[in-house]
């Protein structure tokens, strides 16, 4: 059983010049939410690649 997310693929609009358009503050909390979530996720995937599980082995880990 795994878990599989998927994750929309958003561009940011960006300036007739080429530049990207300033981020609202709200725009800028979800990508950094985003980025967080992918980190995690990264994470629990390399510690089960390692045989972990990323809970139940807590201990183990964080020791």
């Amino acid at each position: 059983m795994g878990l599989f997310f998927v994750f929309r693929k958003e561009v940011h609009p960006m300036k007739p010049y080429g530049q990207r358009k300033k981020l609202t503050k709200k725009e800028v909390e979800h990508d950094k939410r985003k980025a967080r979530a992918r980190r995690q996720l990264e994470i629990m995937q390399e510690l089960r690649d390692l045989g972990l599980h990323p809970y139940l082995d807590a201990k183990l880990i964080t020791q």
